[in-house]
C-alpha cells in the first residue's frame, strides 16, 4: 500500500466505517465493558475521563491522506482496583466482549500481582486496553479512518 496512489489509498480506507461509526461502535464498548465490570464484579465508583480525546492524522502508509484520521479517545479510569483474585473473569468479560465486534486475541502487556493489562486490537489498527493497579484504566484508539463523507470524491492531500 505505500507505493499506491492517494486515489487508491483512499479507495482502501473507504472499505472501512468511517471515523464517526468507528467512535460510536468503540464507545458501545466500553460502556458494555464498564457496565459488566459493575454487574459482574462490583466494580465501584464512577467512570471519570482524565484526559481528553484526540484527533491525529493517520500514519504510514496513509499519511498523505488530508481526510483520513485516528483518534485517540478518552481514556475512561476509575478509582477502585480489580483485585488480582478478580482479573481472570474481568479479563474473560472483556475479551468476549470485543471479540463480538471483531476485536482479535488478547495480548497481555502486564500480568504481575497487583498490576495487569491487556489489550485487544481490530482488523485496521485500533485498540482497545484495559488496566487495572491503583485504579482501572480502559483505553482506546482507532485505526486510520476517512472523515464522514470523505471517500466519494476526489482526494484532500495532508497539510505539508
Amino acid at each position: 500500500m505505500t507505493d499506491a496512489s492517494p486515489q487508491e489509498k483512499i479507495a482502501e480506507l473507504a472499505k472501512r466505517p468511517d471515523i464517526d461509526t468507528v467512535l460510536d461502535q468503540y464507545e458501545r464498548i466500553r460502556t458494555e465493558i464498564r457496565e459488566r465490570l459493575a454487574e459482574e464484579l462490583g466494580l465501584a465508583g464512577e467512570w471519570r475521563r482524565p484526559y481528553n480525546e484526540s484527533e491525529t492524522p493517520c500514519g504510514r502508509p496513509y499519511s498523505d491522506i488530508g481526510d483520513a484520521v485516528a483518534v485517540q479517545m478518552a481514556s475512561s479510569a476509575n478509582d477502585t482496583h480489580i483485585p488480582d483474585d478478580e482479573w481472570p473473569r474481568a479479563k474473560e468479560l472483556f475479551v468476549e466482549i470485543a471479540g463480538r465486534y471483531g476485536f482479535g486475541d488478547p495480548r497481555v502487556i502486564v500480568n504481575e500481582p497487583g498490576n495487569h493489562e491487556i489489550r485487544v486490537r481490530d482488523r485496521f489498527g485500533g485498540d482497545i486496553m484495559l488496566g487495572t493497579e491503583k485504579a482501572t484504566v480502559l483505553s482506546s484508539g482507532t485505526g486510520c479512518h476517512l472523515i464522514q463523507g470523505a471517500g466519494s470524491g476526489e482526494a484532500t492531500p495532508a497539510p505539508g
